[in-house]
């Protein structure tokens, strides 16, 4: 048997910006005690472990290669993995923190007998005639998730997922429904208490990565449905991604005419970020696929109401603190967001029921539950 206290996480597929799964592998393992970590990541990954307070070993793949394509990264990534994690001969758990095959064929590659082999999947990619973007990219991001997702159907010990959807849409691909385990996302209502809202400048904002799957295109063409009616709307976008995405987003504001309604803020620290969004009246998110929505608890968590796309997810998730719309509806959106905006107490009631609702996924208790699911599941 193993040793559970150690274990040898992958991050391997961390890059720009800041997705859902990086937190949730910081926030949960950052509360493991009496616990040696190994995480295997790309030099940029190290910074934001550190950054996010998670005290561990680190075993650097390459140097910071933001601005290069995954492509590219994700392949030398994979190999240098493998070659580092020949040299340990003590891996303890393995644990794949996404399901990019950076961290998945590693994972799989150094299963021995007797070592344990935990994975996460967050949410199954749509299949590409249906998902927004380009349509090359789109294939092969969907053929490669289905390559891991058989890896670890064959090879993972555990599969923990984060929404009841995602555990449902693994059986249909016939995974063991008794290797799978559902644990959510959180977060820290101490530190959401506690942020100080900056000064009103934003009716509303976004959090998320500069990518045509978060709906970043949607939120000009909705601002500009929402700027009919109240010309001196403002938007803040905050996020960061490659230049080519956020060039594209920057002729599309200037095609649209949002200049003066709509700010690019780029990426914001934690603390700046959540003070913009503190002091906003709504918190937008058109994104077209999500496998929870970390950023939509964070932002209810500071109180925020939240207007969506009615994606199935959410429905078994946030049953309050958000206005939904119909994909693709701009007009049903916008006059979501119009409708919060001209109703202040109607506002304040949703985002108080907003607020409530986030304080049941608490960081602390999700990891305390990650811990017993891996511990007792061997």
């Amino acid at each position: 048997m193993n040793d559970e206290s150690k274990i040898t996480a992958l991050m391997n597929a961390y890059t720009f910006g800041v997705g859902g799964g990086d937190v949730r592998f910081v926030e949960i393992f950052k509360r493991f005690t009496n616990t040696s970590i190994t995480v295997v990541t790309p030099e940029q990954g190290v910074a934001f472990i550190n950054a996010h307070g998670l005290t561990a070993q680190a075993l650097v793949t390459a140097p910071d290669d933001s601005g290069t394509s995954a492509l590219w990264s994700y392949p030398l990534r994979t190999l240098r993995a493998l070659g580092i994690l020949s040299k340990k001969k003590d891996h303890g758990i393995i644990y794949a923190s996404s399901d990019f095959l950076p961290d998945v064929l590693p994972a799989v590659v150094f299963r021995k007998r007797g070592m344990r082999y935990v994975q996460v999947v967050h949410h199954l990619i749509p299949k590409p005639h249906i998902r927004h973007g380009g349509m090359l990219n789109n294939i092969i991001s969907y053929l490669m998730q289905r390559i891991s997702l058989n890896l670890i159907k064959m090879s993972a010990d555990l599969v923990i997922v984060v929404s009841p959807l995602t555990k449902r849409n693994l059986i249909d691909l016939g995974f063991n429904e008794s290797k799978l385990f559902m644990n959510p996302n959180g977060m820290d209502p101490a530190y959401f208490d506690g942020v100080v809202p900056g000064p009103v400048k934003y009716d509303a904002a976004f959090l998320g990565r500069m990518h045509v799957s978060k709906g970043i295109f949607d939120a000009v063409k909705i601002w500009k449905e929402v700027c009919k009616t109240h010309p001196e709307a403002k938007l803040a976008i905050i996020g960061g991604g490659t230049s080519n995405v956020t060039r594209e987003l920057m002729d599309e504001i200037q095609g649209q005419h949002m200049e003066n309604n709509i700010d690019l803020m780029g990426y914001l620290d934690r603390d700046a970020a959540f003070q913009l969004i503190k002091s906003s009246k709504i918190f937008v998110f058109p994104s077209h696929e999500e496998g929870f929505g970390i950023a939509i608890l964070e932002a209810m968590a500071c109180g925020v109401p939240v207007v969506a796309w009615d994606l199935p997810v959410y429905r078994d998730i946030f049953h309050e603190g958000m206005l939904r719309a119909p994909m693709g509806d701009m007009g049903a959106f916008s006059r979501n967001v119009t409708a919060l905006l001209d109703d202040e107490r109607g506002r304040k009631k949703v985002g108080d029921s907003a607020k409530a609702l986030s304080k049941s996924y608490n960081w602390e208790k999700i990891s305390s539950s990650e811990r017993e699911i891996i511990t007792s599941s061997f």
